[in-house]
């Protein structure tokens, strides 16, 4: 039974946003009040979340793509869907091709093909096995993850200097810009979760509980955001690729080193997992356009199809910054925000016209 409960979806969604974002910080492109952006990017993450929630309180037993359709027409419906498709596909890549970058700094003598495949066919497998399996995987892994955050928290203050700590709202625009950057990334890519809703069995008597993982999840992001600001040189900030894990590269205690390696196990489980979550999404999504029923499982097939595009997309990590970092939150950030908010305008005018039509 692919059925789960809120605290579940909540703990997946917790993890998708560490995962899309905890080592990587979008924000950090000003180093100055980087913190504060974060802060206000989360804004953007808390409306998206209570307008899917909204969405599927008015349709329960549909997902947000069926709720298009069914308000605005097959045609106008199923455009705005191949948007929100190419918005998944998008958010997978990316997630896909950020963790595989983090994996080759950690084992650089591993190809990136044989990482990518081996990342996408650990993930369709779990896909595979249904969507309560992945929960229950989730419950599992939280365990691991939160006493990983705590310490990892620790360890980074040890290299914590106020005096990096510029003045709050120094600089006005930059701000508002690395908060646009930070909506985009991971706080619009959550839209994701809109297709996990369904299978949510209390989703009416425990929704506090996504809003309380979700917070969590954007207070651990804003930490990190200000630990990063005060532990790296606002010039070394600008020019690391991983922000996060470049704290704990620099930390040694006497004879540890590489202490970096020590939270192997909460990068790559925040980062599996952000990627497993989309995956399934893409993979939900694709059925739900095409109108697929229980036959054929397009796991693997949708897996070839993100392996293929990323290498095609993204072949360096000099042609990734050069152009999708720079600009690509141009084009999905709208589709994250106002996809879900056209879908709702239109589920509540055809819901008005229906009781208008009964009485």
């Amino acid at each position: 039974m692919n059925q789960i409960y809120s605290r579940q979806l909540g703990i997946l969604l917790f993890i998708f946003l560490l995962g899309s974002a905890l080592v990587y910080v979008p924000e950090s492109v000003i180093t100055q009040d980087v913190w504060v952006a974060t802060t206000l990017a989360t804004l953007v993450g808390l409306y998206l979340l209570y307008v899917l929630l909204t969405i599927q309180e008015m349709h329960p037993d549909l997902n947000i793509m069926q709720v298009a359709e069914l308000s605005m027409g097959r045609i106008v419906g199923k455009f705005f869907n191949l948007l929100f498709l190419w918005g998944l596909l998008m958010a997978t890549i990316l997630l896909l091709f950020d963790i595989v970058l983090l994996l080759q700094i950690i084992y650089p003598k591993v190809p990136s093909t044989f990482l990518t495949a081996s990342l996408v066919l650990l993930s369709g497998y779990t896909i595979f096995k249904g969507i309560s399996s992945g929960a229950r995987l989730a419950d599992l892994y939280i365990w691991l993850i939160l006493p990983l955050l705590i310490l990892g928290f620790a360890v980074a203050a040890t290299l914590f200097n106020p005096m990096y700590i510029p003045p709050v709202l120094a600089k006005i625009k930059p701000i508002i810009g690395a908060s646009i950057y930070g909506a985009n990334w991971p706080f619009g890519e959550m839209i994701v979760i809109a297709l996990y809703l369904p299978f949510v069995i209390d989703l009416k008597r425990n929704k506090k509980k996504l809003y309380f993982w979700f917070g969590l999840a954007a207070l651990v992001l804003i930490l990190r955001s200000f630990m990063v600001l005060g532990a790296l040189y606002p010039e070394y900030l600008k020019v690391a690729r991983f922000p996060f894990y470049e704290i704990f590269r620099l930390v040694t205690f006497q004879d540890f080193q590489r202490i970096e390696l020590f939270f192997f196990a909460l990068f790559i489980s925040v980062g599996l997992g952000a990627v497993l979550i989309a995956y399934n999404a893409l993979n939900l999504g694709i059925r739900t356009f095409f109108a697929l029923g229980g036959g054929f499982s397009l796991v693997f097939p949708v897996g070839l199809l993100i392996i293929a595009l990323m290498f095609n997309s993204f072949p360096s990590d000099i042609k990734y910054l050069a152009n999708q970092a720079n600009s690509g939150f141009l084009v999905t950030l709208p589709i994250y925000i106002l996809y879900p908010t056209i879908t709702l305008i239109a589920a509540k005018i055809k819901q008005k016209l229906k009781e208008k039509t009964r009485n």
